[in-house]
C-alpha cells in the first residue's frame, strides 16, 4: 500500500505507472513606497505578467523610475514591466520598493537690454545646489543676482556673487537679473573754485548747473561746461536731457 498526502492506493500484481502532476506555485508581489504598500497577488509561477502601474503619489519635484529589488537600490524594472518567475516559493512574497528621481530641467537667464557677458542656462537638479554660472556685465548698472519674477522681487536663486540656493525648480524656468543703476556725484569747478555738486543716476535725464547758479566775472559770461580742466565746451549751462 502506498500512502501520501492522505491518499492511499494497493497495488495490485501487475507492473503499474505512476506519472507525477505539478500544479505551479502562485506568489504574491508587494509594492512598497516607504510606509505604503500595494499587492499583486496569485502570480503564478511560470507566468509571464505585466507589473501593476504604480500608483503611488511623486513627491514634489521627483519622478517615478521603477521598481528596485532592494530599499534604496537602483531601479531594475519599470513601471508595467514584463516579469517571469521572481520566486519560486510556494505562497511567497517579492518585494519591490519605488524608485524616486529628482527633477533635471533647463534654467535660461535673462539678463536684459544693455548686457553683456555671462552665462546663457544651466541644468538644474531638484534639491540639489544651482550649478555656477558667469556674471553678467552692464555699463552704468550694478548686478543684484538672478531672481524668478521680472521685477525682481520675489525668491533669489543667485546672489550678486553668483553664489547659488538649492533649486526648487520643477519645469524649465527663465531667471531674470536685477540691475541697479549707479549713481555718481558731479562738481562744477569755476577754476580752483568749488561752485556746486550734484548726484547723478545713470541713465536718467538731468540738467546741469545753470549760469545763473554760477557768480560770473565783470566782463565775461559762462560759454558752458567742460568735463577737464582748460578743455573745450562740453555741456551748455542748464542743458537738459543728458
Amino acid at each position: 500500500t502506498y500512502t501520501e498526502n492522505n491518499n492511499s492506493f494497493t497495488m495490485g500484481t501487475e507492473n503499474v505507472t505512476l506519472t507525477a502532476q505539478w500544479t505551479a506555485n502562485t506568489y504574491t508581489i508587494v509594492f512598497k513606497n516607504g510606509s505604503d504598500t500595494e499587492r499583486q497577488e496569485n502570480v503564478q509561477y511560470g507566468d509571464t505578467v505585466e507589473l501593476n502601474a504604480n500608483n503611488f503619489t511623486a513627491q514634489e519635484g521627483y519622478t517615478f523610475d521603477g521598481w528596485a529589488t532592494t530599499d534604496g537600490g537602483t531601479a531594475v524594472y519599470a513601471d508595467k514591466a514584463n516579469v517571469t518567475n521572481l520566486t519560486s516559493v510556494k505562497d511567497g512574497e517579492v518585494t519591490l520598493y519605488a524608485v524616486w528621481t529628482p527633477k533635471t530641467v533647463t534654467v535660461t537667464f535673462s539678463n536684459g537690454e544693455g548686457a553683456v557677458g555671462g552665462s546663457d542656462s544651466v541644468s538644474a537638479t531638484f534639491g540639489q545646489q544651482l550649478p555656477s554660472a558667469l556674471i553678467p556685465y552692464r555699463e552704468g548698472y550694478t548686478f543684484g543676482g538672478y531672481y524668478a519674477d521680472q521685477v525682481c522681487e520675489g525668491k533669489q536663486y543667485y546672489n550678486a556673487y553668483m553664489t547659488p540656493t538649492n533649486s526648487d525648480l520643477n519645469s524649465d524656468t527663465i531667471l531674470y537679473a536685477k540691475w541697479t543703476a549707479k549713481t555718481y556725484k558731479v562738481t562744477y569747478m569755476n577754476g580752483t573754485t568749488e561752485v556746486s555738486s550734484d548726484e547723478w543716476t545713470y541713465g536718467q535725464s538731468g540738467s546741469v548747473l545753470a549760469a545763473s547758479a554760477v557768480e560770473i566775472e565783470t566782463g565775461y559770461k559762462l560759454a558752458g561746461w567742460a568735463k577737464s580742466e582748460n578743455g573745450s565746451v562740453a555741456y551748455a549751462p542748464g542743458q537738459t536731457g543728458l
